[in-house]
This record gives structure tokens, sequence and C-alpha cells, in this order.
């Protein structure tokens, strides 16, 4: 082999590892390519996670404002409702025990007529 043999065979062989070099790069390119698709994707994926994050702040101050308010109004008519309960309750209870001193005294006072009754 020739001197020029040699040269020509080298140009060759770099000429090769050139063409390996380009696929390589082509290959890098489509993978890079890919990537700019899953970029996209992370990017909506951030903005849906954003918008999500905004949703459970406006939840968080609507129940504080909204939600915490109406409880502590229902609580405030509540307290009120009970207190009105536990007295009507003692009425009641008073009531009963009247009622049932005079079903005694009617009882007792029956009982009497009756033997009044009977003496004639």
């Amino acid at each position: 082999m020739t001197g020029e043999d040699k040269i020509i065979q080298l140009i060759q062989n770099v000429s090769q590892k050139i063409d390996g070099l380009e696929e390589g790069l082509n290959d890098l390119d489509k993978r890079i390519d890919g990537l700019d698709g899953l970029e996209i994707r992370m990017d909506r994926l951030e903005d849906r996670q954003e918008k999500l994050t905004n949703s459970v702040n406006g939840l968080k101050i609507h129940i504080e404002n909204e939600t915490d308010k109406n409880i502590q109004i229902l609580i405030e008519q509540y307290n009120p409702n009970v207190e009105r309960l536990d007295d009507s309750v003692k009425r009641v209870e008073k009531l009963e025990f009247d009622v049932d001193s005079i079903k005694k005294v009617v009882i007792s006072h029956s009982h009497e007529i009756n033997k009044l009754m009977s003496r004639k």
C-alpha cells in the first residue's frame, strides 16, 4: 500500500466516523425534539397545578369569610334557643308537679264526697 492509498484509507475512515457522528447528532436532535414536547406537557401541568392552587386558596378564603361567619351566626342563634328550651323544660316539670298535686287533691275530695254522699 502506497502513501497515497494510506491517506485515502484514513480519509475514508474519518469520513465514516463523521457520518457516524452525523447520525448520532440526528438521533440527539430527535431526542431533543421529544424533550420539547415533554417541556410543553410540563408547562401545561404547571399551569393546571397553579389553577388548582388558586382554587384551593379561594375555597380557604370562602370558608374563612363565609362559612365560619355563618357557623358563628348559627351558634349565636342556637344559644338563646337552648336557654329558652331549658326554661320551658323547667316550666313543664313544674306544671306536671302541679297537675299531679291537683289530681291527688281531686281524688281525695272525690273520696270524701263519696263518703259524705253515702252517709245520707
